[in-house]
């Protein structure tokens, strides 16, 4: 791994976490935040963070490119801006011109696309954190009968339609019926007295 990232971070404990994984492995990290959104917590000491409106991407890019930055992680929570309180440069109304919808997914495949253009590498958490991600299989007690997997196979089907879609990241299917919101990674079967979760990752 090149040995400057930046970092997009928002609210939570996450993005120091991924942080100080990279300084560990002797990545310099350039934090970057956005007015008026929510700031990480507890980030590593040493860290350079440098605050933008989320909108002036042409200025956000040519920090990351004065600072060396050939790869980008994004960690943490923001929440969705006040249109009055963007101040998009040239590059910012590009980006707000290659948003195809209103989802989560649909800004953030745009925001990859524009870096990508520029030169710049996006890369999940789990390429600093690879022991965040959830590894198939069992992780209770209590093992699917053959109608749990038959609501496993229909819950993945609802997740690979329901997130081309851009509606959601979770829900629960039981005995062959979407019970809430949409269908994520994982379905969380119970009985009585117990419970698993079974991940298809």
């Amino acid at each position: 791994m090149t040995n400057v990232l930046a970092m997009f971070a928002g609210g939570g404990s996450l993005a120091a976490l991924v942080a100080g994984a990279a300084v560990a492995k002797g990545v310099r990290v350039e934090v970057v935040v956005f007015e008026g959104q929510p700031r990480p917590d507890g980030l590593p000491e040493g860290v350079r963070v440098v605050e933008f409106n989320i909108a002036a991407v042409g200025k956000i890019v040519a920090h990351m490119k004065k600072a060396g930055v050939r790869r980008v992680v994004m960690a943490g929570h923001l929440v969705k801006p006040k249109l009055l309180g963007l101040r998009p440069d040239a590059k910012g109304l590009a980006l707000l011109a290659r948003v195809g919808g209103f989802g989560d997914d649909a800004l953030l495949r745009a925001v990859s696309g524009v870096l990508g253009d520029e030169g710049f590498e996006v890369v999940p958490v789990t390429a600093l954190l690879p022991e965040l991600k959830a590894k198939a299989g069992v992780w209770g007690k209590v093992r699917p009968t053959a109608a749990d997997e038959a609501d496993i196979a229909l819950g993945m089907e609802v997740l690979r339609a329901g997130g081309g879609g851009d509606r959601g990241q979770g829900g629960v299917v039981l005995e062959g019926g979407e019970v809430g919101g949409s269908v994520a990674w994982a379905l969380i079967f119970f009985n009585i007295s117990s419970f698993s979760l079974i991940s298809t990752s």
